[in-house]
């Protein structure tokens, strides 16, 4: 099994947005901050296909299964908006565990952690606990925790489990309707890489 191998791409451009923030305004704007930012930006997206921020937070239940790689959160660990200290929202005792399996090292990099610790083979709404306890594993999911329109949603379902389960169905529904080509619109792929000849 492959674990979220090059599945998580970005961050690159969050590197060249604080690049050019800092030769505008050093020293002002945090990589926490570009997150928030463009979780904003990327509800707007959702919002333009017809889904809301409710559909947002829940389809992010689904990181209640998987993994990543260290080298997707291993800023937090050790160099948190390059000040060469842990993010200071991180529960101390999650952040030890997550230093014992992503060492400050690149050797480690590709190393997997499960983005829900408390119950890895389950689906179920422990990813919001874990979010409700700073203990998050992306920073881009424990962001929902500070955003005034999303952390309502994330108490909701961290406490309501049957909730969490209702709104996660009704989104993936609303998501799978998106771009639906039906008729002469679109094809039966013989290879589901590549259109067909």
């Amino acid at each position: 099994m492959i674990h979220n191998i090059n599945s998580l791409r970005g961050f690159d451009v969050i590197d060249n947005i604080k690049a050019d923030a800092e030769k505008l305004c050093p020293s002002t704007v945090s990589c926490a901050d570009i997150i928030v930012l463009a979780a904003r930006d990327a509800i707007a997206l959702f919002t333009s296909k017809g889904l809301d921020i409710k559909d947002v937070v829940a389809l992010t239940g689904g990181h209640t299964i998987g993994y990543a790689q260290c080298f997707t959160f291993k800023r937090r660990l050790y160099n948190f908006n390059g000040a060469r200290n842990p993010d200071p929202a991180l529960d101390s005792d999650f952040l030890s565990i997550l230093r014992s399996t992503c060492p400050n090292v690149d050797s480690s990099n590709t190393n997997i952690v499960p983005l829900d610790s408390d119950t890895t083979y389950r689906f179920d709404n422990a990813y919001y606990s874990n979010l409700v306890k700073n203990s998050g594993l992306l920073e881009s999911d424990q962001a929902l925790m500070t955003d005034m329109r999303t952390a309502p949603l994330v108490n909701s379902y961290n406490t309501d489990q049957m909730l969490f389960y209702k709104e996660f169905g009704d989104s993936m529904d609303r998501l799978g309707s998106i771009g639906i080509l039906t008729g002469q619109n679109g094809q039966i792929r013989n290879k589901c890489g590549s259109v067909n000849q």
